[in-house]
C-alpha cells in the first residue's frame, strides 16, 4: 500500500479504491494483490473519504471540497460538484441508490444530497455541548442507524435523520 494513502474503501471483494493524501489527482483502483487496475485523474483531492455506492465510488476532497462520482469499472468521472451549503466535506456514505449524507467537518452538520450531487437539505447539527474545536470526521449508516464521529471522540446515534 502507498504511504500517502488517504482514503481506502472495497470496491467488491476483488479490489479496493485508494485516494492519496499528496497525489491529489490519482485515484487507484487496486487488486487484492496491490496490482493497478485503473488509475483515475481528477483536478479535485487530496481525498478524505471514500464510500462505494453499487459500482461507482464517491470521494470527498481534503482541501478543495469537492465530492466527485466516479465509474469504479472504467475511471469515467460521473460529477465532480463543489457543494456551496457543505463548507468542508468530510466523511460520505450511501442512504440510498439515489442520495448520500454527507459530515460537513467544520460546522458538525450532516447534509442530504442526490446521487447526482445536487444538494437536498441539511438534517441534523452536533449540540452545542461538542468540544469548541470539534470537527465532524465521519458519517456511517448501520443498521438503519446514522452514526457520526467527531474529532474529539464523540460519538452520536442518530435514528432516521435523512
Amino acid at each position: 500500500m502507498h504511504e500517502e494513502c488517504s482514503a481506502l474503501a472495497a470496491v467488491n471483494n476483488r479490489t479496493l479504491a485508494v485516494g492519496y493524501f499528496k497525489k491529489s489527482s490519482d485515484i487507484d483502483i487496486l487488486n487484492l494483490n496491490g496490482e493497478l487496475l485503473c488509475r483515475i485523474f481528477s483536478a479535485s483531492g487530496p481525498w478524505r473519504m471514500i464510500t462505494t455506492m453499487n459500482s461507482e465510488l464517491i470521494f470527498t476532497a481534503w482541501i478543495n471540497g469537492s465530492i466527485i462520482k466516479v465509474n469504479s469499472f472504467d475511471g469515467r468521472v460521473i460529477f465532480d460538484v463543489k457543494v456551496p451549503q457543505i463548507a468542508n466535506p468530510s466523511g460520505v456514505t450511501m442512504v440510498s441508490d439515489d442520495s448520500l449524507l454527507v459530515a460537513d467537518f467544520d460546522t458538525l452538520s450532516l447534509h442530504l444530497v442526490s446521487s447526482g450531487g445536487q444538494w437536498l437539505k441539511q438534517v441534523w447539527t452536533a449540540p452545542s455541548t461538542s468540544a469548541k474545536d470539534d470537527k465532524l470526521r465521519n458519517v456511517s449508516i448501520e443498521s438503519g442507524l446514522c452514526v457520526c464521529v467527531t474529532m474529539c471522540g464523540f460519538a452520536y446515534v442518530l435514528d432516521a435523520v435523512y
